[in-house]
């Protein structure tokens, strides 16, 4: 079935059960099972029955699915799908300018994205209610100049909190469109294996940054920290109590301080630098933010740059930690970074 440019399906729950008259009597024609409905939407691209076992009161199915021309010059993206809970997008990782709109995880330290492992370039997160997985697949020899990969979403929107179960069958699910996507539209690719758990999600709480093992080892500008476990994903943080809010962003993630159009610098409010990635990374932006400035904009108490202090030295050669190894594990160039900045 061919669905017209920027077009809009939604079908109820119930579907149309058609009644033909045969000779004498009616023979009650139902509609297609949940799990034949969810084949055909997304460009086929779901895998079905998974897909089935993530959704809440899958009886009653609403499903819509919409495809956004061909992005990017890639036929057939962007696509976006939703059945009750479960939102689908998939679309190239670069030139499409966001056609969605839906950036699932947002550049907030509140919600700390957690590495998919297993040769996964992604992450789950817990932000705004909803359970969200992204995996980024680059792509070799594809023809489509202006992509270099493709980046699928997983959003569920039912608002249950994300258990350790959970997190792997919404992991699973991420990287299971991925492939077929990838297959599909003749994406060459390296995909990782099948993801049997995933770590846990930070505590709120801060803990001693001397037996800090991922994202925040080694800093040493304040005594406690936030981190998630140091693998392959295009979003990282390390959140220092009192102190700094560090943030690592890949590939078709925005470009994470509106002052970088340097490689690197220090302002009033931040201090950033960069490094070149292969393949889908593409440049790669490191950022440091005084916790209070960022917790006093999003509390809307009228900061400014007035409010911030310059960095100190401490704070400086945590950027220059956090920078350099967050773009080793990517397998990116050295980070340049700004002028004071030295692990």
């Amino acid at each position: 079935m061919r669905w017209r440019h920027d077009s809009w399906v939604t079908r109820g729950g119930l579907g149309l059960a058609v009644l033909v008259l045969l000779g004498g009597g009616y023979l009650l024609l139902r509609p297609d099972s949940p799990e034949e409905r969810l084949s055909e939407i997304c460009g086929g691209m779901l895998p079905a029955r998974d897909t089935l076992g993530m959704i809440f009161d899958a009886d009653d199915l609403d499903i819509e699915d919409r495809l956004i021309g061909d992005s990017a010059g890639v036929p057939e993206l962007s696509r976006r799908c939703k059945a009750n809970n479960i939102l689908v997008t998939i679309e190239p990782a670069t030139g499409t300018g966001r056609p969605f709109g839906t950036r699932a995880f947002k550049p907030r330290h509140q919600a700390m994205p957690v590495p998919l492992g297993s040769g996964w370039t992604g992450f789950v997160v817990r932000d705004d209610d909803s359970d969200t997985a992204e995996v980024l697949l680059g792509c070799d020899g594809w023809p489509f100049l202006e992509a270099k990969g493709l980046l699928v979403t997983v959003r569920d929107g039912y608002g249950a909190d994300m258990d350790p179960r959970h997190r792997a069958d919404i992991a699973r699910l991420v990287t299971d469109i991925a492939r077929r996507a990838a297959e599909k539209t003749g994406c060459d690719t390296e995909p990782g294996s099948r993801i049997e758990g995933i770590a846990p999600l930070p505590p709120e709480t801060f803990s001693r940054v001397s037996g800090a093992t991922g994202t925040c080892k080694g800093m040493t500008s304040r005594p406690s920290a936030r981190e998630t476990p140091a693998g392959i994903s295009p979003v990282e943080y390390c959140v220092l109590k009192d102190g700094l809010v560090l943030t690592a962003a890949y590939g078709p993630y925005p470009k994470i301080d509106p002052e970088a159009d340097d490689p690197a610098g220090v302002s009033a409010s931040s201090m950033w630098g960069t490094a070149a990635c292969e393949g889908v990374l593409e440049t790669a932006y490191y950022r440091a933010v005084p916790r209070d400035y960022t917790r006093n904009l999003a509390a809307g108490d009228g900061a400014s740059e007035d409010d911030a202090e310059p960095p100190t030295e401490a704070e400086l050669a945590d950027l220059a930690r956090f920078a350099e190894a967050s773009a080793a594990r990517h397998g990116c160039e050295a980070p340049v970074l700004p002028s004071g900045a030295d692990a």
